[in-house]
C-alpha cells in the first residue's frame, strides 16, 4: 500500500522547473529587465555584445539567440509554451538593451535569434553566413508569403533582415487591403440578386391567395 501510494505521488520535474535548464525562468527574469547599463548604439557593439553574452550565459539563455534550441513546430509540442515564454523574455531583454533608434527597427521581429543576427549585421559583414541566416528565416515563412519570398530571393545582393522584414510587412498589408476590396466587390455583386429575391418574396406575400 505504501509503495503504491509513493509511486502514485512521484513527480517528474519539467525542464522549466529545473534551475539548470534554459527553459527555467526565475522570479527575477521578468521582461522589463535591461541586461546592460549602456544600451547599444552604432559605436559600442563590441562592448555591448560581450556584456549581453555574459548576462545571457549567466541566465542559461544563450541557446535562444544562437538557435541551438529551435522553436517547436507544433503548438501541441510539450515545450511549445515554455519556449515561447523564454524567447519572448529574451526578446524583451534585447529590446530594453538597445537605443530607442534601434528599438524602432527590431520591434516587429518575433524571435530573439533574428534580432541578434540583425544587430550583428548592422555592425559587421559576415558574407555567406548572413545570407544563410536570411535564407533560413525566409524558408520558415508560411506559403502565404511565397510571392514576396521569391522576389526577395531574386535580389542581389541579399538585403539585410530588417529590410526583408519590412518587405514582408508591406506584402501582408497589401494582401489585407486586397482581401478587403475583394469582399466589398463580392458583396456589391451579390446585392442585386439578394434584393431581387427579396422583392419576389415580398410580391408573393402581397399576392391574393386562392382558398378553393
Amino acid at each position: 500500500m505504501t509503495e503504491s501510494t509513493s509511486s502514485a505521488t512521484t513527480h517528474t520535474a519539467q525542464p522549466w522547473e529545473n534551475s539548470s535548464s534554459p527553459y527555467f525562468l526565475s522570479s527575477g527574469d521578468n521582461p522589463g529587465v535591461s541586461l546592460v547599463v549602456q544600451p547599444l548604439t552604432e559605436e559600442n557593439y563590441n562592448t555591448w555584445s560581450g556584456a549581453i553574452l555574459i548576462s545571457l550565459d549567466a541566465k542559461i539563455k544563450l541557446e535562444f539567440i544562437d538557435g541551438s534550441i529551435p522553436k517547436p513546430q507544433s503548438v501541441d509540442h510539450p515545450y511549445y509554451i515554455a519556449w515561447c515564454k523564454c524567447n519572448n523574455t529574451v526578446l524583451a531583454w534585447l529590446f530594453n538593451s538597445v537605443s530607442k533608434d534601434l528599438q524602432l527597427s527590431i520591434v516587429y521581429f518575433k524571435t530573439a535569434k533574428v534580432v541578434w543576427i540583425d544587430l550583428q549585421y548592422r555592425t559587421f559583414t559576415y558574407g555567406h553566413q548572413v545570407e544563410d541566416y536570411t535564407m533560413s528565416f525566409l524558408m520558415e515563412l508560411n506559403e502565404t508569403c511565397a510571392v514576396v519570398r521569391g522576389q526577395i530571393l531574386l535580389m542581389d545582393p541579399m538585403p539585410p533582415l530588417s529590410k526583408v522584414f519590412s518587405l514582408i510587412l508591406q506584402d501582408e498589408k497589401q494582401r489585407k487591403v486586397g482581401a478587403a476590396k475583394k469582399m466589398q466587390i463580392d458583396t456589391a455583386a451579390a446585392l442585386p440578386s439578394v434584393l431581387a429575391a427579396k422583392n419576389v418574396k415580398n410580391a408573393k406575400k402581397g399576392r391574393p391567395q386562392c382558398t378553393h
